[in-house]
C-alpha cells in the first residue's frame, strides 16, 4: 500500500465510499491485503493478474467497478 504505508490511511479517511481493485497473486501483498482490511477499506481481489489488472483482466475488473457503481 505503499513503502511507507500511508496510502490505505488516506482511503479510509476518504468521505467517499472507496473500492480498492487488487490483482492476485501478482499485483497486492499479503502485508497490503491485511491493512486495508485492517483499515476497512473494500477491496476486490481479481486472480489471475498483476499489477494491470484493467489490463489482465479487463472484463473481470469492469464488472467489479460496475457493481460498485451500482450500490453507491
Amino acid at each position: 500500500m505503499s513503502e511507507p504505508e500511508t496510502l490505505v490511511a488516506r482511503l479510509a479517511a476518504l468521505r467517499t465510499p472507496v473500492l480498492f481493485v487488487a490483482g492476485v497473486p501478482g499485483g497486492i501483498c499479503e502485508r497490503s491485503r491485511a491493512l486495508l482490511d485492517q483499515h476497512r477499506v473494500r477491496w476486490v481481489g481479481i486472480e489471475p493478474s498483476g499489477h494491470w489488472v484493467h489490463i489482465d483482466q479487463p472484463d473481470r475488473f469492469a464488472t467489479e467497478v460496475a457493481g460498485f457503481l451500482r450500490e453507491v
